[in-house]
């Protein structure tokens, strides 16, 4: 019996390790690419980026870099930003926008190591997906005035 007491204390201490649940927006944390697939722009490249940092428990901060400079666009040499905070429901994020055509409802939610967002207006919707460029929450430049 002795010998078992050894064994059943490092069972113990093992089992007794905090669970990670994913819960938290951190683990979106990171710089996406549009990809290829959900750009919408007759075969021409849109770089266009987004960065998603958590604000807590239940926010998460999407900060869009769109370069204005690339084919799709073809303008100037510089990166178009803002920045929309988004709010935890369920397993989800997500936000409500007033827009002329009435509100819009922008959700994201993990898609393997990629982000899917859902653009919905009324019963119109499209997806799209942002493949992960990078765990570091990325800024580029020049900004455009």
């Amino acid at each position: 019996m002795k010998k078992m007491l050894p064994i059943f204390l490092i069972l113990f201490i093992v089992s007794c390790e905090d669970e990670k649940d994913g819960s938290s927006g951190g683990e979106l944390n990171g710089t996406y690419k549009l990809s290829k697939e959900s750009m919408e722009c007759d075969g021409d490249e849109d770089e266009w980026y987004m960065t998603l940092e958590s604000q807590g428990a239940d926010k998460l901060k999407l900060t869009n870099w769109d370069y204005m400079g690339d084919a799709c666009d073809n303008q100037s040499d510089c990166y178009e930003t803002d920045d929309m905070i988004f709010n935890k429901d369920g397993e989800k994020y997500s936000a409500t926008e007033e827009n002329p055509e009435g509100s819009s409802t922008l959700t994201i939610e993990k898609d393997g190591d990629d982000i899917k967002m859902t653009f919905s207006i009324g019963s119109v919707s499209e997806d799209q997906i942002w493949n992960k460029e990078s765990s570091d929450i990325k800024t580029y430049s020049p900004i455009c005035n």
